[in-house]
């Protein structure tokens, strides 16, 4: 997920299947936030450097963040950082009747990314080892009538049953690649951290669902001023789990074929 200029488009709620994550202004539910999660059986000390500062995010309590906008199933929280000028996000999503299992497939399936994501273009794995969990990911951003492209190459590390069992944990960062250096007239991206937390929980049905953070600090560099980048920031997030969603309901329509 990526704070882009495409948060600055008019969004049409119409697009979204279920009413929940629509973007509407109005008196709102705001999900529960999850508790600080334990990391079960595995030493602090033995933990990727990675996924211990995505949990310190995550645990990390909203009081001292502004929120940046909600909607019944999504709350969206923001700060600005010591060490950058772009605004870290936080967001929490529950996405009802959806297993774990199946948002998992959804975010990472390249093929069913591209009917869903409404912002990433040409997106690709560049290299993958399942062994370890690591991939490097290249992908474009859609971008309004005169502005330059953006394009980032992520690492992506993901870890199952971590930090509890059931959660799958999944962190990016910017890396550099052979097969993919950068090219004219696009703008290089920086991702300084990202990542979901993919947790298992029941929704008020019985059924089962999915609890999802959402952590995401990305410079899209370039000359749009980051005062306008971070201002319009909170939006991205609420924007990108409705289609999500969406992705995740068609996925599972296919699949009852």
């Amino acid at each position: 997920m990526l704070e882009t200029e495409e948060s600055a488009r008019d969004y049409n709620p119409q697009q979204q299947t279920n009413s929940k994550y629509a973007l509407d202004e109005c008196e709102l539910q705001i999900p529960d936030i999850p508790e600080q999660v334990e990391i079960a059986e595995t030493p602090i000390a033995v933990v990727d450097q990675d996924f211990q500062d995505l949990l310190v995010v995550q645990a990390e309590d909203v009081s001292s963040w502004d929120q940046a906008g909600s909607c019944q199933n999504v709350s969206v929280y923001k700060k600005m950082t010591e060490d950058s000028p772009i605004v870290l996000l936080k967001a929490y999503a529950l996405i009802e009747g959806v297993t774990t299992d199946i948002v998992y497939e959804v975010i990472t399936n390249q093929e069913v990314r591209r009917s869903w994501d409404k912002v990433l273009s040409n997106f690709e794995i560049l290299q993958e080892d399942p062994g370890d969990g690591i991939s490097v990911l290249y992908f474009m951003i859609k971008t309004p009538i005169g502005v330059s492209n953006r394009d980032f190459v992520q690492q992506r590390k993901v870890k199952k049953d971590f930090p509890q069992p059931g959660f799958i944990t999944m962190h990016f960062k910017s890396v550099t690649h052979p097969k993919c250096p950068e090219k004219p007239r696009t703008v290089r991206g920086d991702t300084l951290i990202s990542g979901y937390i993919i947790e298992p929980d029941v929704d008020s049905q019985g059924r089962p669902s999915t609890k999802l953070t959402i952590i995401s600090q990305n410079d899209i560099k370039g000359v749009i001023p980051k005062a306008i980048v971070n201002m319009l920031s909170g939006k991205a997030p609420r924007q990108w789990v409705g289609n999500l969603v969406k992705g995740c309901e068609d996925y599972m329509k296919t699949m009852k074929k």
